[in-house]
């Protein structure tokens, strides 16, 4: 046993990081965060849907049975996983904690192979991997908020670091990683989507020289960024549809959270004031001063690259963390960056770019045998992460207070929902339907979110029957018209004497044309992976 450790300890350690980082999940129930409920209610809405036969599932069957449009603006992709689990059998609860478990451990393997591949050092990529696995505003994310869409960002940021590493500053063939790791943020997170595209631009627009003189790279850039519109086509242009019609609240300027009102006081990045510490984390803080021992006179060829790279990221994490403050002239762009909501959460960028800063840095000091700053680093890695990871397990075990179940019917802020609805209207008893004709017979076949309405002695011209589904763009009815009503709900118009509604929701062109397109692309890539393997 001893000699098998020994011959695989990088993969113990990596079972072992995993392992720690998972602990909690022993736990009865969930630990209580900000958005748990509202991820857990996705899981339901999706195996509700699953069940009734909506694979798609772009409106969720659950909001008491009035659907909710998960599907279209957070997506299903990574949700599938436990919500097969959950058709197969399994309680959500356990569901939901294998999860995160999977989260956590492709969390620890991305940042491993990644920073692996960039500094060429299995020693430290593991060592990395604790430092990135224990970062602060990670353990905030789990601990704290709950924060489903910034977890698997953490999980898939690596890959597109390692892209702009491969595109700009060695092999440009490699460009399917920046692409690979996009669209999987994509399907992840839109708001870390904007932010880590904002940056990465700038990373761009940094090293254009560089760029221009070899223009391939320029070409592959643009490849890369072709290819993963087209593999995320059936997820971002439906979003886009959406917007254009302009129905939905999450488009609409007035979020209950404004940026400038959510800005960081400079005191709590040093101070831990209260549970919820907008924090970057010391150990990536103490790691910082590293730098000033490299000395770019005395590297290789290589490790100038190296640096260079290291460098960029490293201002551009300093950049992202300083806009989470009020030194950012958030008043002025209140309006224009309103969908971040919380400025704080580009701790998310500073956090990653700054952890692949650091993984360089050590690996060029690691190259001059600086071995008193190495030792320095290790003991700081070490301590601080166990201290960060102690600091929240410690704290959340004496709250003790934990989700052992769930309203199913979670919604959070209500963002999806059709900017015309009106809760407190809702009969959430669930009425089959509504009719403004008491001489009509009606019968109301519902099955999640489709229906069969049928119907007789309609003798009035203006009849109408209301259905208890929120009239998402997409919704189709055979045998009458279909309109919103007031509180955004179905509305069935035109109606016969007697005869049959069926109410289903069938897509738009938009959406099914995208899914096309993607199912296409992917067919393609994959075939353009194969190819270049065996090349």
């Amino acid at each position: 046993m001893i000699k098998m450790v020994k011959k695989n300890w990088i993969l113990f350690s990596l079972i072992l990081i995993i392992v720690v980082s998972s602990l909690w999940m022993l736990t009865k129930g969930m630990p209580y965060a900000h958005d748990i409920a509202f991820h857990y209610t996705r899981l339901v809405g999706l195996t509700n849907s699953l069940k009734t036969g909506d694979f798609i599932a772009l409106i969720h069957n659950s909001f008491y049975g009035y659907g909710y449009a998960n599907g279209i603006f957070y997506g299903n992709f990574y949700f599938y996983i436990p919500a097969l689990l959950c058709v197969l059998g399994i309680p959500y609860m356990i569901s939901f904690k294998i999860f995160y478990l999977l989260i956590n451990a492709l969390t620890a393997l991305s940042i491993y192979f990644c920073t692996k591949s960039i500094v060429k050092d299995k020693k430290i990529s593991l060592i990395t991997t604790i430092l990135y696995m224990f970062s602060m505003y990670r353990i905030i994310d789990i601990f704290v908020r709950g924060a489903m869409g910034e977890m698997l960002a953490f999980m898939v940021i690596p890959i597109i670091i390692l892209g702009l590493y491969e595109i700009v500053y060695r092999d440009y063939k490699k460009w399917y990683y920046f692409t690979i790791g996009f669209v999987l943020l994509l399907l992840a997170h839109l708001i870390s989507t904007a932010l880590i595209a904002a940056f990465s631009l700038i990373f761009i627009i940094v090293n254009y020289k560089k760029l221009l003189a070899d223009k391939k790279r320029i070409l592959y850039l643009f490849v890369s960024g072709g290819v993963g519109l087209l593999l995320g086509a059936f997820f971002l242009f439906p979003i886009i549809e959406q917007k254009l019609h302009g129905s939905i609240n999450i488009f609409v300027n007035g979020s209950y959270f404004q940026p400038r009102d959510e800005v960081v006081n400079l005191l709590e990045f040093i101070l831990p004031t209260d549970f919820f510490n907008k924090f970057l984390g010391y150990s990536l803080i103490l790691l910082f001063p590293i730098r000033k021992f490299i000395s770019k006179n005395k590297l290789k060829e290589e490790n100038k690259n190296l640096l260079r790279f290291a460098d960029i990221l490293a201002i551009l994490s300093i950049i992202a963390w300083i806009c989470t403050t009020g030194l950012f002239p958030w008043d002025l762009l209140n309006n224009t960056l309103e969908f971040i909501q919380f400025p704080w959460r580009l701790l998310i960028v500073a956090t990653t770019f700054l952890t692949f800063a650091n993984c360089i840095y050590i690996k060029i000091l690691t190259d001059n045998k600086a071995k008193k700053v190495l030792k320095y680093t290790y003991i700081v890695i070490l301590v601080i992460s166990f201290v960060s990871i102690s600091l929240y397990s410690v704290q959340y075990g004496i709250r003790k207070i934990q989700y052992n179940e769930f309203n199913d019917n979670e919604i959070g802020g209500g963002e999806y929902l059709l900017s015309n609805t009106n809760l407190a209207e809702l009969d959430y008893e669930s009425p089959l339907y509504i009719t403004n004709n008491p001489d009509l017979a009606v019968n109301v076949d519902k099955d999640g979110t489709s229906a069969i309405v049928s119907y007789k002695y309609n003798y009035q011209g203006d009849t109408f029957i209301e259905i208890p589904l929120f009239n998402y763009l997409g919704y189709k009815a055979v045998g009458a018209d279909i309109e919103t009503n007031d509180n955004g709900l179905i509305k069935l118009t035109n109606l016969k004497p007697n005869g049959v509604v069926t109410i289903k929701y069938e897509m738009t062109n938009i959406q099914k044309i995208s899914y096309m397109v993607s199912v296409i692309s992917l067919i393609g890539f994959v075939g353009y992976l194969i190819i270049e393997r065996k090349k």
